[in-house]
């Protein structure tokens, strides 16, 4: 085969990586910025550094160095009088914002860290989050419980953007109880159930998660046709729902506790109810894939965690029990699709 011919628009290949290199700060600028509020602080109009950085307790000229960076990106812009204020782009960015992604930064610096030490993830096979703190990611959650509210919201924020295309993508119509399994303070659950008043629903969370819920199902409307239950998934599962939807939970476990949550799920199920899993899949060959890249962080956080193949997900379900039926594709700004099982 002839060697393909450099397009004149294309850059060179050194070019190209060294862009990449540069990727960490990008994040980490942002990081900060989330860490600051300066979006939120910024909703009433310009402002310049000097009173950011008062409010903040910051130093003036570094972080006009940051928002300088980040208006390249269109995140902040400096107006003519040397004031900075919300772009489009940074309205996620405020923590009132409905897409808001303020918690899910703030997650991401909480992991920086082992994110830095993704190499010795690579060299090790083990997860640098617990060579550096000397504790799990869960356990982290557990003993901190400002952390595990930050962790809850960067959820509901995320489920507020995959809702509507979920919803859109799966006909929920003529279930009678949905089991969330895992569903954290019962963002996921409340939304789903707002959108079927006939269902009823319950969810299912470790003791100290579950005592947090009734806010959110309260304030959702939902709270008379939800039940709460508390426990271990690794235990049992409340038997009797028609269906059983666990989003994000597969990709936090090795395939051996994987199997093990799929198989508490599937002793608790009738023959004829359904298994829904809520996950990005990763496509096969080179094509981009933010799946891709967010397996990398599940490598440095979380022993044994991963995001799978389609393959890799039905050999998952068919060592539990279970039988791949569909698998239904959402438009979500993350590429997630509804991998639908039922009882073998």
């Amino acid at each position: 085969m002839a060697q393909q011919t450099l397009e004149p628009a294309m850059q060179p290949a050194a070019a190209v990586l060294m862009q990449m290199s540069q990727g960490a700060l990008p994040a980490r600028a942002l990081g900060a910025a989330a860490v600051l509020g300066i979006a939120d602080q910024l909703v009433a109009g310009p402002l310049d550094c000097e009173t950011l950085a008062a409010r903040t307790g910051v130093h003036a000229p570094s972080l006009y160095r940051l928002l300088r960076a980040l208006a390249s990106y269109a995140i902040f812009a400096e107006d003519g009088e040397g004031r900075f204020i919300l772009t489009p782009l940074a309205q996620p960015l405020r923590d009132d914002a409905p897409d808001s992604v303020r918690p899910m930064l703030l997650l991401q610096e909480d992991a920086a860290p082992a994110l830095n030490d993704l190499l010795g993830s690579i060299r090790t096979g083990e997860a640098a989050f617990n060579r550096i703190h000397g504790r799990g990611w869960w356990e982290h959650f557990a003993e901190q419980p400002e952390t595990e509210a930050i962790h809850q919201q960067a959820l509901a924020s995320h489920v507020a953007g995959v809702v509507p295309s979920l919803l859109d993508a799966y006909d929920f119509t003529g279930i009678d109880t949905l089991v969330d399994v895992g569903g954290g303070y019962g963002a996921l659950l409340a939304r789903i159930l707002q959108a079927y008043p006939a269902m009823r629903g319950v969810l299912f969370e470790q003791p100290h998660v579950a005592a947090q819920a009734g806010a959110t199902l309260e304030k959702a409307g939902v709270a008379s046709r939800c039940t709460t239950i508390a426990g271990d998934f690794f235990r049992a599962v409340p038997e009797g729902g028609d269906v059983y939807l666990m989003m994000r939970i597969m990709r936090d476990w090795d395939d051996e506790r994987a199997a093990a949550i799929l198989a508490r799920c599937r002793a608790a199920m009738r023959p004829d109810a359904r298994l829904l899993l809520v996950e990005m899949i990763v496509p096969p060959g080179n094509a981009p894939s933010i799946s891709k890249i967010a397996d990398l962080f599940l490598l440095a956080i979380l022993p044994g965690a991963r995001d799978r193949t389609e393959p890799e997900f039905r050999a998952l379900l068919d060592g539990a029990g279970f039988r791949l039926t569909r698998i239904v594709p959402t438009n979500a700004p993350l590429p997630f699709s509804v991998i639908e099982a039922a009882p073998a």
